[in-house]
């Protein structure tokens, strides 16, 4: 009798996605057929029927096992939580994630804990991989089981009179001083909001770490996974990212930037000041490698060169057989690239929505739809969660490159063009990542600059100090600029909170992110200097490039050093006079 339930049940769920709407489990509970089975399924294994009865575990167990036997019921368990996931997107109010996803999410519990359901998960990803090479990136949330929960957004595509007269974003809309927005009523409107979010993120990481957990097949996998929706993204770098031909085949906003928070999650291992021997593990050379599951076009780097990897073999580059480079290495260099086709063009995405403009008549529409993109933005691209995550993740990045300079410091100190094997070295780390980092730090420092305020960011700091003192280490003009930025942007966020007050010496009156720039010795000794010298080189940028990167040629430079100068934090050795 029991090897009868078991079969039958499973039959059930395979043959799930094929049920008609007017199959017999429509009729009873009310649902489409082909998310109604799993429903009951669901609710047979959580025991919360309604009928007092539940799936005995061991049942559970040997069913899992029967179901790993083909690709059948490969798909059959996929399908069981993609549709047990898809019911978040339900919410009518962004404010009402949270209580969706915990009403989702906690009848999945018990199947997930089932070592055979990840087990069978783990080669699902192998699958979904394949699947979405032939297709495109849209492929993972409309088909992954990862999919839906990573899709849960607040964030806002395009505009639409629903986003500023609907139900959906009410929480805004009915804030105080609306269109207005203040620190205290975002904070408080998108605490929920966040709620909903984080339990979403925290879900899928949990998974994605029992998937790595799987022997043999797990690491590689999980990998591949990333590997795919970073490839099949690559058009969000573009700078047409903005027209609706190429969003139609890449993923979401909101949907990278989840991908985002579980590769900076898996990596909060290596988030320290202290160089370790995970860091250490770290190595350059796979960016160049054969091995490197990335696809890179003429990517500039910063000493020289550019990276260039052949497109044949996608599925093969994405699920290796063997690697030749350890987990955390891998993990490091896709979080980059993640960050660079993910994060980056949703923060680009969002101003781009935010310089739309609207007929004289629409003004006040005009109003409101900018206060909510904003709003969202807010909530999900700086929830503190996430942001202390991204900050740490480029602290960690500038650490590692510190070391990489530490560890070759007689190179180091005799540089003068790029043949030394740190040249080399500094040969295969793409521009972007320093582009990239300078992105972020502005866009924090410039809406939430309270998250540095317990972070250790010393090392971001001694870091672009070097890299400027050492333009044969970052020979493009361009990104010194940007370079320059983070540390114009830390004193800048520091005038506006303390204008109106008067400075006297260096610690008086200067507040924290000033502090950290003005107080580090590597500043004291060495940014003069370098400002200097790359004053001078922006004078032979010229060109429409320059102007697609909003390079300025002079400002940031000598507002800095003129300010740097002004507080007399370092000896006449430099300073103009």
């Amino acid at each position: 009798m029991r090897e009868a339930v078991i079969g039958v049940t499973l039959e059930q769920l395979i043959q799930g996605e094929n049920i008609p709407e007017d199959d017999f489990w429509s009729m009873v509970l009310g649902q489409d057929g082909s998310v109604a089975i799993y429903e009951a399924f669901l609710d047979l294994v959580d025991g919360q029927n309604g009928k007092g009865t539940a799936m005995p575990p061991e049942m559970l167990s040997e069913l899992l096992c029967r179901a790993a036997e083909n690709k059948f019921g490969h798909r059959a368990v996929s399908s069981i939580v993609r549709n047990g996931t898809r019911q978040i997107m339900h919410f009518k109010r962004i404010d009402d994630i949270y209580f969706e996803a915990s009403k989702c999410l906690s009848k999945l519990s018990p199947l997930l804990e089932k070592s055979e359901a990840v087990n069978i998960l783990c080669n699902v990803l192998a699958r979904e991989v394949e699947e979405s090479l032939a297709s495109n990136a849209t492929y993972f949330e409309a088909k992954s089981f990862l999919g839906q929960v990573l899709a849960v957004t607040p964030v806002i595509a395009k505009f639409s009179q629903d986003v500023v007269a609907g139900e959906k974003y009410s929480i805004y809309l009915t804030m105080k001083g609306f269109p207005q927005l203040t620190v205290s009523g975002l904070n408080s409107c998108n605490l929920p909001v966040r709620q909903g979010i984080n339990k979403c993120q925290e879900f899928a990481f949990q998974l994605v770490r029992k998937l790595t957990k799987v022997k043999d097949l797990g690491k590689n996998n999980v990998l591949g996974w990333f590997a795919a929706v970073i490839i099949l993204n690559e058009k969000r770098t573009g700078p047409r990212y903005e027209s609706e031909a190429i969003s139609k085949v890449t993923s979401t906003d909101g949907f990278v930037v989840n991908v985002c928070y579980i590769m900076l999650k898996m990596m909060q291992s290596l988030y320290t000041i202290t160089p370790t021997s995970n860091l250490e593990k770290i190595l350059p050379e796979y960016t160049g490698s054969p091995s490197c599951r990335l696809i890179f076009k003429e990517e500039k780097c910063l000493a020289r060169g550019c990276l260039d990897t052949a497109e044949d073999s996608t599925a093969e580059k994405c699920l290796p057989k063997t690697s030749d480079f350890n987990f955390m290495t891998e993990c490091f260099h896709l979080t980059q690239r993640l960050l660079h086709v993910g994060l980056i063009p949703a923060i680009d995405h969002a101003f781009h929505l935010l310089r739309s403009s609207f007929p004289p008549s629409m003004k006040e529409i005009e109003k409101r739809f900018h206060a909510v993109v904003i709003a969202a933005c807010v909530a999900h691209f700086l929830d503190p969660s996430f942001a202390v995550l991204c900050t740490q993740f480029y602290v960690t990045f500038c650490v590692w490159l510190m070391m990489l300079m530490e560890k070759y410091k007689e190179n180091l100190d005799a540089l003068t063009d790029v043949s030394s094997e740190l040249g080399e070295i500094f040969s295969t780390v793409p521009l972007y990542t320093i582009k990239d980092m300078a992105k972020w730090f502005n866009l924090v420092a410039t809406f939430e600059p309270q998250f540095f305020a317990h972070m250790q960011l010393t090392p971001l700091v001694d870091c672009c100090v070097v890299l400027l003192q050492h333009p044969s280490l970052l020979q493009d003009v361009v990104t010194q600029a940007k370079v320059i930025s983070i540390l114009n942007g830390f004193i800048r966020t520091d005038q506006r909170s303390n204008r109106g007050k008067r400075s006297i010496d260096w610690g008086s009156s200067v507040g924290g992110l000033s502090a950290i720039v003005l107080g580090s010795p590597v500043v004291k000794e060495h940014l003069g200097p370098a400002l200097l010298e790359s004053y001078v080189a922006v004078d032979t940028v010229e060109g429409v490039d320059v102007d697609k990167e909003d390079f300025e040629k002079y400002g940031a430079r000598l507002a800095l050093l003129l300010y740097v100068c002004g507080r007399r934090i370092a000896q006449p050795k430099w300073v103009l006079t």
